[in-house]
């Protein structure tokens, strides 16, 4: 795989991933990607009617693997290390490529407000 396919890829796989979500918790109090974020590095958080909600920013550090062999084409694997996928072994030449992506996803779960009454 090309160095900008995977790029293509990987951020088409992340904008797809954040809109489906968004559209999963439409309605709820969950919202993936908000918009109009207030203090980035103290405390996160955006403001919406007369509330604001707490954003948590979470961070994913992917590896993918990619292995060439010989007489056949390119196999991605992400995360194999991570979720535990088999391993098989060929008889053949294998060309072997590890790349990393990191990146950051800020999201707004949901909230509850505490009743003052009770303590």
């Amino acid at each position: 795989m090309e160095l900008k396919e995977f790029i293509k890829s990987t951020i088409k796989q992340i904008a797809e991933s954040v809109d489906e979500l968004n559209q999963e918790f439409e309605g709820k109090q969950t919202f993936v990607n908000p918009m109009n974020i207030f203090g980035l590095k103290e405390n996160p958080r955006v403001t919406h009617g007369f509330s604001d909600y707490n954003v948590t920013n979470i961070d994913f550090d992917l590896s993918v693997d990619v292995e060439n062999k010989e007489g056949t084409t390119g196999k991605v694997g992400v995360l194999a290390s991570v979720i535990g996928v088999g391993v098989s072994s060929t008889e053949g030449r294998v060309q072997h490529s590890e790349s990393k992506v990191r990146f950051t996803i800020p999201v707004i779960l949901p909230s509850k407000k505490l009743d003052p009454n009770k303590g």
